[in-house]
C-alpha cells in the first residue's frame, strides 16, 4: 500500500470533483428541470467516482436526500480508516 499523501493543489482536486458532477447536473437541469442533491470523491487510488446516496428514498425531500448523502460520506470515510487502520483482535474496542 502506497502512503496517503494530501493533495499538491487542493483547488485542482475541488476542479475536478466539479468537473466531473457538472456535466450531470447540466443534463438534469435540461432534461428536468431540477436535480437534486449529488455528489463526488476522489478515491486514495487517485479516481473521481460518484457517490449515490442510498437508493429507494424519497425524491421529493431535497433536505433528506442531502442528509443522506452526507452520511454516505460519513460511512465511506468510515470504511477507509477502518480498512487502512484495523483494531487488533482482542483490543477491547467494542462493536457498535
Amino acid at each position: 500500500m502506497k502512503p496517503l499523501s494530501l493533495p499538491v493543489d487542493p483547488m485542482e482536486d475541488s476542479q475536478r470533483l466539479m468537473g466531473e458532477l457538472l456535466p450531470m447536473a447540466k443534463l438534469l437541469l435540461e432534461r428536468c428541470g431540477e436535480f437534486f442533491p449529488m455528489g463526488a470523491e476522489i478515491g486514495f487510488d487517485g479516481e473521481a467516482q460518484h457517490v449515490p446516496a442510498p437508493a429507494g428514498i424519497d425524491q421529493t425531500n431535497t433536505l433528506t436526500v442531502a442528509e443522506l448523502l452526507r452520511q454516505a460520506f460519513a460511512i465511506r470515510g468510515r470504511t477507509a480508516r477502518e480498512r487502512d487502520h484495523p483494531r487488533p483482535h482482542g483490543s477491547g474496542a467494542r462493536r457498535r
